[in-house]
């Protein structure tokens, strides 16, 4: 007969490292390593929200911020990464 194996059955493979940004004081920003899972948010997309929050987002006033998330810089943001 088989030799029994206590360790129980592993299905999930380890999560790889992931990075995020991190902020620990106002005026500091790093990128930190993360070996644990965090919690998911499901994607929306800029037509989903109702108009009124849509326009509350775009004549916000957030200071010196470029705010990436509004009408005035969405498609900038967008290709800034863009190598072409």
């Amino acid at each position: 007969m088989a030799e029994r194996n206590e360790e129980p059955y592993r299905k999930m493979s380890p999560l790889s490292p992931m990075a995020f940004v991190d902020t620990r004081e106002i005026w500091q920003n790093r990128i930190e390593i993360s070996y644990q899972d965090g919690t998911y948010h499901d994607l929306i997309m800029w037509d989903q929200p109702i108009a009124e929050a849509r326009e509350a987002l775009n004549s916000a006033d957030f200071g010196e911020a470029k705010v990436p998330f509004n009408e005035n810089n969405f498609a900038a943001t967008l290709e800034q990464p863009w190598p072409f």
